[in-house]
């Protein structure tokens, strides 16, 4: 056998023991990335659900603003003078407060 027959039967085992290797890798490599889209799938789904949730939440509180507005204008065209004192008063109970 010369030199390069050698050297190539020797890198054959070689060879086959990285094509294995490799290929080892490749598959978990492969594996790891579907769980990861996956977990990305879940994510954005969950994300787009929050989403939702808030924009929900935030009519909500819009609307109940809305409502306590009516609610406080109406008192306040029924009863202007009572809501005048009521006022009056809030304001000089902050104002005690904000000098302790």
């Amino acid at each position: 056998m010369d030199q390069k027959t050698k050297s190539e039967a020797t890198s054959a085992p070689e060879a086959r023991v990285t094509d294995r290797a490799a290929q080892a890798a490749h598959e978990t490599v492969d594996r790891v990335a579907e769980h990861a889209r996956s977990a990305e799938d879940r994510l954005r789904e969950s994300a787009s659900h929050a989403s939702e949730q808030a924009r929900a939440s935030a009519e909500q509180a819009r609307e109940r603003g809305r409502e306590y507005a009516d609610t406080v204008q109406g008192f306040v065209r029924a009863r202007p003078l009572t809501a005048l004192g009521i006022a009056f008063a809030a304001g000089c109970l902050i104002a005690h407060l904000g000098r302790r």
